[in-house]
């Protein structure tokens, strides 16, 4: 029998970052990358300039990005340029904040 660390290493690529079961592709930084951008815990906030800062989560495994992104790193996503506000590991998989502006 398999160790867990083992079997959910294996449930990352297989399930979680699977495009025919629950990620997308997405285009990160010039390569499409199988994951999760979670835009429905969208927070939208209008700042005083009448500017709307947009933050979603995105989710991918640890190996798709190698190098971990940091706060204050600019991605581009799906040609939409966004701010890395924090990024957390758990378990294999990135959490990545992102912010975005929109006039």
């Amino acid at each position: 029998m398999g160790s867990f660390k083992a079997q959910l290493e294996k449930d990352i690529v297989n399930v979680f970052m699977n495009a025919n079961e629950f990620a997308d592709a997405h285009n990160i930084d010039d390569q499409q990358i199988n994951c999760v951008l979670d835009d429905n815990t969208l927070t939208q906030l209008k700042t005083e300039d009448g500017v709307y800062d947009n933050v979603s989560v995105l989710y991918v495994s640890t190996s798709a990005l190698p190098d971990r992104p940091v706060p204050r790193q600019h991605m581009r996503i799906d040609g939409d340029l966004r701010l890395v506000l924090k990024c957390v590991e758990n378990m294999g998989l990135l959490e990545v904040t992102l912010e975005a502006h929109e006039a």
